[in-house]
């Protein structure tokens, strides 16, 4: 089998086509780092973001429960205020007939 060589402008076209490619990939992979870097960078933000939407909405269940109890709080007292006037009522009928 006989040995074929290349000329010089040959080789010298494939080195450089070579080098091409290699700067190419060299860019690309160089972007996808920067890429990465992002995409980390973006996701701890996420979570910080989660953590403090959560931390919120705990907060408002909180600030829910104090509201419902502030809201009904005037309701309970005009239900005993009722119940007051019904009883002091009630003790004023029977102790109107009683006493007579």
């Amino acid at each position: 089998m006989p040995e074929e060589f290349v000329t010089l402008s040959v080789h010298n076209e494939f080195s450089k086509r070579i080098e091409e490619e290699n700067a190419r990939q060299n860019n690309r992979i160089a972007q996808l780092e920067s890429d990465v870097k992002d995409n980390r960078k973006l996701t701890a933000s996420v979570e910080i973001l989660a953590k403090s939407v959560e931390r919120i909405a705990k907060e408002q269940e909180k600030m829910s429960a104090r509201l419902t109890k502030i809201e009904e709080e005037p309701a309970d007292n005009w239900k005993k205020l009722i119940w007051l006037c019904i009883s002091a009522l009630a003790g004023a009928f029977f102790g109107h007939f009683l006493g007579v």
